[in-house]
């Protein structure tokens, strides 16, 4: 039979069983557990009560010797609770020892070494179903809740919350102002191409994705279906209002031509020039101040570019600040343009290297007088090797090479013409390369093309730098100075066709089967003139098989077509869908323009369908989405110049 543990004694005190110190509350051995009568069956577990005596079998906190003691010793943890609530007269001044072990020097009598009779027996503790539960029973603190619990008037009338509204507090809105009594509820956007979902199933559910940090990338202007203000609500609030979506819409239509009168003109100017440098910085504040300064008047522009002075550069290199310094130099004089850039004097490198900035030096470079470029020029050519392969740098030079005079320019293109072979491959270089062959000097376009010319297989065969040959062409064939070319064409055209004993090793042989060298092929056939088209005629039909086979050999076969209206014998097929006055049955409609521009005839794969295609094979490359932008691009307009999307009244 189980024995029944003794219950110890200390100080006068009933100790309970279940407490863990009990045996050494009179710092000695604890007394050997007695026999028990026979237990009853354990009981079903109870979470209750494991949860109570899980919560008083906590370890103390660590001892902080800086605080005063509590009341009953050091001991601020669950042993403190345990013994006021389990002891029912003060604890003995034996307990806890001074020190506070087990912190503390061990007692000298009893406590250590330890007693003979430690470890106690193995029937020590006792089993669970032995202990009379003493603590149980006792609920933990604050349970049961205060009598005032719930409190009045929970839960709330069946009423609440009110069905029409909260009333307005009774001391006013303080500093907020109370909601606008006139906006009405907007209706969830349509996606009608211009916001995240729009235009999304127009290419097989895929859109291409901005660069992330350009502008329009991540918040872009959604577009409402209608705007039901009017002017009685928008004219007291105008600054607020325009930074609002719906309120910068309705200004942008009251300021368009013929929407308003000068009056009201006026009254937005006096409104918004207060906070011209705050709107300028806004999302759809900087659409508004775009707007007024299209409309404004000469002295009206020059007042609101006063309040703008002295922040210049910070707007320039701000998401939608660039927008409105673009504005401003474009609608200003030329007079008042130049101490506007002035302010970027010294900084126009850093403005250049900002995805924002370099769009207004690059309206700089176009509208400030030539006399007053100088200081960008000399910043651009300080670092011109650096700024000739940046992102953003190179358009600079483009711009510069655009509109200076070319006597200005020889700082700037020396470091460039040393360079060709370098920047021709360059994925940002290769256009400042095809802008000198466009826009530069004779003597600049002539060495370019000897370059290509010694190394014409490797530029050929290159992503970047096969845009480089190609512009050579168009160069000496179409360009301003083709007729000073003409020797540097008819050496480049040798030098595709190569020597005429050896055409299995020719370049136009290689490249005509190459990834992007048949891209070449096709511009040399484009620009072709007399004797150079018949010799690669009979160069490109006697290879025409083995060409038939590839996706890039049928782009070239494409492409002698379309310069030649010729078409092979046996190409078109037998019976009603031949087409031999055209390369497929869509093409028919080519000069009329209402075809529709094929979507595989362009891919590396090519057109299976042939001469029985539907759609054309006469559109450029880029055609098929150019129609597609152009085909968004009116219907978003149409939508925001009908009345029903302003609702606007009649001015």
């Amino acid at each position: 039979q189980p024995q029944q543990p003794q219950q110890p004694q200390q100080g006068g005190v009933q100790v309970l069983s279940s407490d863990p110190y009990a045996h050494l509350g009179d710092r000695g051995s604890a007394p050997a557990p007695s026999a028990a009568p026979h237990a009853p069956p354990p009981a079903a577990p109870d979470p209750e009560r494991e949860r109570y005596e899980a919560y008083y079998r906590q370890q103390p906190p660590p001892l902080d010797r800086d605080r005063p003691p509590p009341a009953y010793g050091v001991y601020e943890g669950g042993h403190d609770a345990y013994y006021r609530q389990h002891y029912s007269s003060p604890p003995p001044a034996s307990y806890p020892p001074p020190g506070g072990y087990p912190y503390g020097p061990p007692p000298a009598h009893g406590y250590w070494p330890p007693p003979a009779s430690y470890p106690p027996q193995a029937s020590y503790p006792p089993p669970a179903h032995a202990y009379p539960p003493p603590a149980y029973g006792h609920p933990p603190p604050a349970y049961p809740p205060h009598p005032g619990y719930p409190p009045p008037g929970y839960p709330p009338h069946p009423s609440y919350p009110p069905p029409h509204g909260y009333p307005p507090p009774p001391h006013g809105y303080g500093h907020h102002p109370p909601p606008h009594p006139g906006y009405a509820a907007l209706p969830p956007p349509r996606p009608d191409g211009d916001g995240p979902d729009g235009d999304a199933n127009q290419q097989g559910g895929k859109r291409k994705r901005k660069r992330a940090g350009s502008p329009g990338a991540a918040t872009k202007r959604q577009q409402p279906s209608t705007v039901t203000l009017t002017p009685e609500q928008v004219m007291p609030r105008i600054v607020e209002a325009s930074q609002e979506n719906d309120g910068s819409r309705f200004l942008e239509a009251r300021l368009g031509e013929g929407a308003c009168d000068d009056a009201e003109r006026d009254k937005i100017y006096e409104d918004i020039l207060p906070a011209t440098l705050k709107l300028s910085s806004d999302l759809y504040g900087s659409v508004v101040m775009q707007k007024l300064l299209t409309r404004a008047t000469a002295e009206q522009r020059v007042a609101l570019t006063e309040k703008l002075k002295g922040e210049v550069f910070n707007l320039s290199t701000h998401r939608y600040g660039c927008r409105v310094i673009q504005k401003m130099i474009e609608v200003l004089s030329e007079e008042e343009r130049v101490p506007l850039a002035a302010e970027l004097r010294g900084r126009i490198i850093e403005c250049v290297e900002n995805m924002h900035g370099n769009h207004v030096v690059q309206i700089c470079v176009r509208m400030l007088p030539l006399a007053s470029v100088s200081f960008i020029l000399e910043a651009i050519v300080t670092s011109v090797d650096k700024m000739s392969g940046h992102m953003y740098g190179c358009r600079i030079i483009q711009r510069l090479i655009e509109r200076l005079p070319r006597e200005e320019l020889e700082g700037l293109l020396g470091p460039i013409m040393s360079n060709i072979a370098k920047l021709a491959k360059d994925k940002h270089g290769n256009y400042v390369v095809q802008c000198i062959l466009e826009k530069g000097r004779k003597e600049d376009k002539q060495k370019i093309m000897q370059v290509i010319r010694e190394s014409f297989l490797e530029f050929s065969k290159d992503k970047v730098s096969s845009n480089v040959v190609e512009k050579c062409f168009y160069a000496s064939t179409e360009g301003s100075d083709a007729e000073f070319l003409r020797d540097e064409r008819e050496a480049l055209y040798q030098t595709v066709l190569g020597n005429s004993g050896d055409e299995e090793n020719a370049p136009l042989q290689l490249l005509m089967h190459d990834r992007f060298g048949n891209y070449t092929v096709q511009c040399v056939i484009k620009h072709s003139r007399g004797e150079d088209r018949d010799a690669l005629e009979k160069r490109i039909l006697a290879a025409e098989p083995q060409l038939k086979e590839s996706g890039t050999g049928r782009h070239v076969i494409a492409a002698l077509k379309k310069v030649t209206g010729q078409t092979v014998d046996g190409d078109a097929p037998e019976g009603e869908n031949a087409t031999p006055s055209a390369p497929s049955r869509g093409s028919l409609a080519h000069a009329s323009g209402q075809c529709k521009p094929c979507a595989w005839f362009w891919k590396a794969q090519g057109c299976k369908n042939d001469q029985n295609c539907q759609h054309c094979h006469l559109c450029p490359e880029g055609e098929l989405k150019e129609r597609k932008k152009a085909k968004r691009m009116n219907r978003r307009d149409v939508a925001n110049r009908s009345p029903e999307r302003l609702a606007l009244p009649a001015p």
